[in-house]
């Protein structure tokens, strides 16, 4: 991300990679599509992509596990439920590493 390139990790990846990866893409798409249901400006995948630098595919893949995607390839729609965003609330507040990454020095 620092980098300014989209990205994806190498595969194959092990059991526990995916898990992480899968974690770290499904919290950080869930903050930036919170942050966009708060301004109430829309948001397309190729923008989320263009701020995460997460690949486009990666991207989808999260979303429909997460099952907040709705449509098909030609019109869809993100729909935030309650319990969704209250569930991310939770695992947010228990998690108990917090980075902040502009304190994070790249050499």
């Amino acid at each position: 991300q620092k980098e300014g390139k989209v990205g994806s990790p190498e595969t194959p990846l092990s059991d526990l990679g995916a898990l992480s990866y899968a974690s770290y893409w499904r919290d950080t798409i869930t903050e930036l599509l919170l942050q966009y249901e708060q301004s109430g400006k829309p948001v397309t995948v190729a923008e989320i992509s263009k701020q995460t630098m997460l690949k486009v595919d990666d991207i989808i893949t999260t979303m429909k596990d997460l099952g907040i995607v709705y449509g098909n390839r030609k019109s869809a729609c993100i729909v935030l439920t309650e319990e969704f965003k209250e569930e991310h609330h939770n695992r947010m507040a228990r998690r108990k590493v917090h980075i902040d990454q502009e304190k994070l020095l790249w050499s």
